[in-house]
């Protein structure tokens, strides 16, 4: 193999391969081809066909290092890339400049492209992101087919567009839910919604007050979850109808049901958060803030580029840590605000449905979240 001094022998020891040479014109016709197949093994995540004109060793430069690369080695690392991100576009920003050696047995290539990409999963999945690049690639013609021997790269991230803040999306989707005195009006939310899961289906009600208090009870076809929290404190009664307390942990999976307030009360129900810009979000282009829930585990809000409403939210369960994706199907306007009023809710492979038949603004009582005093003879929750 040629030493990968050949990088910096520029154009004093190659003829540009513009020449009117019929081999040279053939020479470039063929690199330009390879370099054809490495924007399509990009965008196609194709580790094999990116590699497919490297020579068994590669010379990579790179981040002030030297370093001998195998094909497999390098095949290797693509397709760790390419199962972790997904290339949505990977362009020429200039036209590749092209120089073959006077006896046409090395060649170089000047390549500088722009690209954009996205996470295939975890809470920036389908975030786009872009990087511009370039770099020198020397080749060697090994029996007769053009093989890459080094190169060398620099990237760096392309400047971010102007996004809007944090506090500008959540202003905008509180706006579209409605005007400032409307919203400030609303005490407490009694929702009842018809619920369908894995199991079957169920009924859900839930009101929810602006203090954090909520009265939360399901009625299944083989049990009833009764339970609620009042003034930070969580609990549930057990089998025997006697109630107990539950643990942070227990009463932020209860809150995570409250999806009408949860929805209306952004800023109150998570912190830290942190404008992305725009992200896919179940097939739609969105706008996305990263957030952190009540016991500081990760989340992401997403809002609708026309409605600014949010139509949907990635959560961390507090119990397993897994994350449930929140679709906010749609919406209805009650008493000049929007609420939302058709959940989807995605865990674990499993799909449940929260629609809310009933959606009323300020008719519950403080009492509704009162404790239930436990039978007589059985201790209170401690």
């Amino acid at each position: 193999m040629k030493s990968f001094g050949i990088l910096l022998l520029i154009a004093s020891c190659c003829t540009p391969a513009a020449a009117t040479s019929p081999t040279l014109e053939q020479d470039t016709r063929s690199l330009l081809a390879i370099h054809a197949r490495e924007r399509q093994a990009h965008l196609k995540g194709d580790a094999n066909l990116l590699v497919a004109n490297m020579a068994d060793q590669v010379i990579n430069v790179e981040y002030g290092k030297i370093e001998i690369i195998t094909r497999d080695q390098m095949c290797q690392h693509f397709m760790r890339v390419f199962e972790q991100v997904k290339y949505s576009s990977w362009e020429d920003s200039a036209p590749p400049k092209v120089f073959v050696s006077p006896d046409g047995q090395m060649a170089w290539m000047v390549i500088e492209i722009k690209a954009s990409l996205s996470d295939r999963s975890g809470l920036n999945a389908g975030v786009e992101r872009g990087f511009i690049s370039s770099w020198i690639a020397t080749f060697e013609k090994q029996q007769g087919e053009w093989r890459m021997v080094g190169i060398s790269s620099g990237v760096e991230d392309e400047p971010a567009s102007a996004v809007p803040t944090a506090t500008e999306i959540l202003d905008a989707a509180e706006q579209a839910m409605g005007k400032d005195d409307v919203r400030a009006s609303i005490h407490s939310i009694s929702a009842v919604a018809a619920c369908h899961g894995p199991k079957g289906d169920y009924e859900t009600r839930l009101i929810s007050d602006r203090n954090g208090n909520l009265s939360f009870q399901q009625f299944l076809s083989d049990h009833n979850n009764i339970e609620g929290i009042l003034d930070g404190r969580g609990w549930q009664l057990d089998d025997s109808g006697r109630p107990e307390s539950i643990d942070a942990i227990e009463a932020s999976v209860l809150r995570a049901h409250e999806f009408p307030m949860m929805a209306l009360d952004l800023r109150r129900r998570f912190h830290d958060f942190k404008s992305i810009g725009r992200a896919q979000f179940e097939g739609q282009l969105t706008t996305q803030i990263a957030m952190t829930d009540d016991l500081g585990n990760p989340a992401s809000a997403y809002f609708s580029l026309t409605s600014h409403l949010p139509v949907g939210l990635i959560t961390t369960n507090s119990r397993t840590g897994k994350l449930a994706t929140i679709r906010f199907d749609a919406w209805r306007l009650v008493d000049g605000v929007n609420l939302v009023s058709h959940v989807t809710i995605l865990y674990g492979g499993e799909a449940w449905v929260f629609d809310f038949k009933t959606l009323t603004l300020n008719a519950a009582h403080n009492t509704v979240f009162q404790i239930p005093e436990s039978p007589r003879g059985s201790p209170e929750p401690k």
